[in-house]
């Protein structure tokens, strides 16, 4: 259950209930000790209900009685305030590890994200510097061809101007 959000009935009746419980657990103890109480002293002797509703009265103190239904209220309403106070402490304890993984897996998720966004780049970079070395290494390949076809182009009219030069040389001797 979050800060913002009001408390509806049912979780009064939720919190309620244990200390409704722990009354009825004390008022059904003071009346089992009462009931022993009266028994133990009740005599064997055969004497009549009114006697011992008598007896049982007078040997009952009402004011220890009264203390002891006292100190069982207390004792109900410390239980259940200590059984609030825990319940809230861990519920806060649980919505902080919650929020606590709910941050991780974000940052998980966005680290994720990161790390794909980056090699999408480095990808798109490699085959861009991958391409340019093809075409470079490409256009030094049609350069040296163009080199070499123009070397033997002149090394070709070089041989034949030098045979017709020759031949020149051996008409005019």
């Amino acid at each position: 259950m979050t800060m913002n959000q009001e408390k509806t009935p049912t979780d009064k009746k939720k919190k309620t209930a244990p200390v409704a419980l722990l009354s009825i657990a004390a008022i059904g103890g003071g009346v089992m000790w009462l009931t022993k109480r009266s028994r133990s002293s009740s005599t064997s002797d055969g004497s009549g209900l009114k006697e011992k509703a008598k007896e049982a009265n007078n040997q009952v103190d009402k004011e220890e009685l009264k203390n002891r239904s006292k100190r069982v209220g207390t004792l109900v309403k410390t239980i259940a305030t200590s059984l609030q106070e825990i319940y809230e402490k861990q519920g806060k304890d649980l919505m902080q590890q919650a929020q606590q993984v709910k941050e991780q897996a974000e940052h998980v998720a966005s680290t994720a994200k990161e790390a794909g966004e980056e090699l999408k780049e480095v990808k798109e970079t490699t085959v861009q510097e991958t391409k340019e070395e093809i075409q470079g290494a490409k256009e030094d390949v049609q350069g040296a061809t163009e080199a070499a076809q123009e070397d033997h182009s002149s090394s070709t009219n070089k041989d034949s101007s030098t045979a017709t030069s020759r031949q020149a040389d051996e008409k005019n001797v």
